[in-house]
């Protein structure tokens, strides 16, 4: 939604900063004063064989890369066992004694449990499938999706999960809820061949060529829709059958929806029992990127962004119900009280 809006924004008042494509590459220059736009936690399973160690490792350094140049708050575990903090609210001691499925858990539990800072918890590994029963591969232990639905379920704030293995789709039924944004490379648990959404998401995040609205920002949307597009290329490259196909959840209804579906930031079509349909939630979660010539927002504008585009879209659900003229009055205080959050 913040394409049609930022458009409008900029021809009213010409506030917005639209991003330069030249500036794609351009290493990151970081801010101190940086509004914190997330905390991410990153888990790497086991890797099963030494060539996979060696694709998790270069991808969870990926999401070190970006928290160094957005100042977002990282803490990642399973690397070679260890925990690996940037704040000092986690320290390796507080876990030394547990195997990594029990680190992750006793990190979940000690996350804020009520803010608007949105919880970015990112797997990376292999995953399964069976007896009804889907599972991050850990060294140790596995962590089932019902394990990691409880251990989350009294967090009260935005949830943003990536389960980029392989039969991670049934994570989308067990987390789908509230306030949550559910991404599995797979569609099902039977898609359980070795996943390659991981690379592709991690790269898609921090690059602003995957910034369809040009705000500067890369929404989880926006990541998702890059990343399913560059895997699906990959398939095609290397002539093989493609056995992942990512899917998004931001809606609660537990069903997931394939980045085919949408156009650019919309599904293409209307829910058939009227109600919402993914990707609102998604489009409103961004990491905010340091090197950014535009000048982040506050969390309470954010907030107050977040409504006041639900708001419109909430308008446009109704638009077949209105004439133009009333359409039109409807949409500009909206756009205007937009506008006004950039100045």
């Amino acid at each position: 939604m913040r394409i049609v809006c930022l458009s409008l924004i900029s021809v009213l008042l010409g506030s917005v900063s639209m991003a330069d494509e030249a500036s794609v590459d351009q290493p990151a220059k970081v801010k101190s004063a940086v509004v914190k736009s997330a905390d991410v936690i990153v888990a790497v399973g086991a890797p099963g064989k030494p060539e996979y160690e060696s694709l998790f490792r270069d991808w969870a350094t990926k999401w070190k890369t970006l928290a160094e140049q957005t100042e977002v708050s990282l803490t990642t575990i399973g690397l070679d066992g260890e925990s690996n903090s940037q704040t000092d609210s986690q320290t390796d001691s507080e876990l030394d004694d547990k195997n990594d499925r029990d680190r992750l858990l006793a990190l979940l539990q000690q996350q804020a449990q009520t803010d608007d800072i949105p919880l970015w918890i990112i797997f990376i590994g292999h995953g399964t499938f069976a007896e009804d029963i889907a599972n991050f591969n850990l060294r140790g232990p596995d962590l089932s999706a019902k394990q990691l639905n409880e251990s989350i379920a009294n967090i009260n704030r935005p949830i943003v999960f990536v389960n980029t293995t392989s039969s991670s789709g049934p994570f989308i039924d067990r987390l789908s809820g509230e306030r949550r944004v559910i991404v599995t490379a797979t569609k099902s648990g039977e898609e359980e061949n070795f996943a390659r959404f991981a690379g592709r998401f991690s790269d898609a995040i921090q690059s602003l060529e995957s910034d369809i609205d040009h705000d500067d920002e890369v929404s989880v949307l926006e990541a998702f829709l890059k990343a399913s597009k560059q895997v699906g290329q990959d398939y095609v490259a290397s002539d093989q059958l493609a056995t992942e196909h990512a899917l998004i959840d931001d809606n609660g209804d537990a069903k997931g929806t394939p980045a085919t579906m949408f156009r650019g930031h919309r599904v293409d079509g209307e829910s058939q029992d009227g109600s919402a349909i993914d990707g609102l939630l998604a489009s409103q979660i961004t990491i905010f990127r340091s090197d950014s010539a535009a000048a982040p927002l506050s969390a309470e504008k954010m907030k107050r962004r977040s409504e006041l585009e639900s708001e419109h879209e909430a308008l446009r659900q109704r638009r077949s119900e209105l004439s133009d003229a009333e359409y039109d009055a409807a949409l500009l205080p909206i756009m205007l009280e937009i506008a006004d959050l950039y100045q």
